[in-house]
């Protein structure tokens, strides 16, 4: 093999004119000179992503991420407060309602609850005078929904006049989602017996 290879002659570039060198007897022998002679494959690199892009990449797509499931909790807070909002408003009205038309021969009240660390509630009962035998119905606040009125730790009574429907006094209820001032939602109750609904 050696003595194969003496016999070559290398031209400036350094490759060896194998077509050129009356040696080669046969296929074989070319066929390895021509892999020898092949340069060397050089691989493109820049088509690729560095490092530092992909990080970048990543932190766009937990940016965006966590912008989207925010959005989407400030929404959905905002649907239960405003189910719960017009549940309130319903109530109301049915009470005020019972009261013009004398239901069971008594005048309507309801009763609203905003405990201290407790989840709000609303009592329906019969009479001008609030007790525990008096009580129709109990509603419950939805989670992650309290009262901004009346004031934690404290409770406040509707009283509708029979017949007339209206009250001694104008009374405001609020709602607002947990730990938030910016999202209530007030009724106003005139002395009249008129409702209002704030946004």
């Amino acid at each position: 093999m050696q003595k194969f290879f003496q016999k070559f002659v290398i031209d400036k570039n350094g490759f060896i004119p194998y077509y050129k060198n009356p040696i080669f007897q046969n296929r074989d022998e070319v066929r390895f000179v021509k892999m020898r002679n092949r340069k060397p494959c050089s691989v493109d690199y820049s088509a690729g992503f560095t490092l530092i892009e992909l990080l970048v990449v990543i932190a766009l797509t937990i940016v965006f991420a966590t912008i989207t499931v925010l959005n989407l909790n400030s929404y959905a807070r905002s649907r239960h407060l405003e189910g719960a909002f017009n549940e309130l408003v319903a109530v109301i009205r049915d009470t005020q309602s019972r009261a013009i038309t004398q239901e069971n021969g008594q005048s309507w009240s309801i009763r609203f609850i905003n405990p201290l660390g407790g989840q709000g509630s609303y009592e329906v009962f019969s009479g001008q005078s609030y007790s525990s035998t008096s009580i129709v119905k109990t509603y419950f606040l939805k989670n992650g929904i309290e009262f901004s009125d009346p004031l934690p730790g404290s409770t406040k009574d509707l009283n509708f006049i029979s017949l007339s429907g209206k009250i001694n006094s104008q009374t405001n209820i609020s709602l607002r989602t947990s730990n938030s001032s910016s999202s209530i939602k007030t009724i106003i109750i005139e002395t009249s017996g008129l409702i209002k609904v704030l946004n």
